[in-house]
């Protein structure tokens, strides 16, 4: 939103934006959850907390009290819901915008997940691209995602933008 507002844009042009990133926002949620649900992608921490046969990937990794660093949540894994909507919302900002290079700082508003790791911890990106992708691979840092959930979850994500921006709103002006 700051990086908007900093663009000097009429009320309408505002509006447009907002949409667009909302409309981006809502098509990678049905996305994500239609993939999750389809597909049902097990966890790290399940496949590396289970009893596992020696013939199986995981069975080296296998180890039943590992935990992760944030709370798995209580759906599949693929694909990564915070990897597809930053891949939408880098991608539609920089549509929007005429750029990716976008300087800027943020910090980590979410103290509940990471409540110690996080605090007072800010973040410095060159691109919004870049901010993109280390929101995804935070989850996977965080030990809730596997590689393949970011990497399609960021490809997908920024697809849909590129589709919204193609043929939702068009500029009137």
């Amino acid at each position: 939103m700051d990086l908007l507002q900093r663009q000097g844009l009429d009320l309408v042009d505002q509006a447009r934006f907002m949409a667009l990133i909302s409309l981006s926002q809502a098509d990678a949620a049905i996305v994500t959850w239609d993939c999750k649900f389809d597909l049902d992608v097990l966890r790290p921490e399940t496949a590396i907390r289970t009893t596992v046969l020696p013939q199986d990937r995981f069975a080296r990794f296998h180890d039943p009290d590992w935990q992760t660093l944030i709370p798995t949540p209580p759906f599949p894994a693929y694909t990564s819901g915070h990897s597809t909507f930053s891949g939408a919302s880098a991608r539609m900002l920089a549509h929007l915008l005429d750029r990716d290079m976008v300087s800027f700082t943020g910090y980590a508003p979410d103290l509940v997940n990471w409540p110690m790791q996080l605090k007072g911890v800010r973040r410095s990106f060159t691109s919004l691209s870049q901010a993109a992708e280390e929101a995804g691979a935070s989850r996977e840092y965080g030990g809730i995602h596997w590689e393949a959930d970011n990497t399609e979850g960021l490809r997908i994500g920024r697809l849909i933008a590129d589709t919204v921006f193609d043929t939702a709103l068009p500029h009137l002006g």
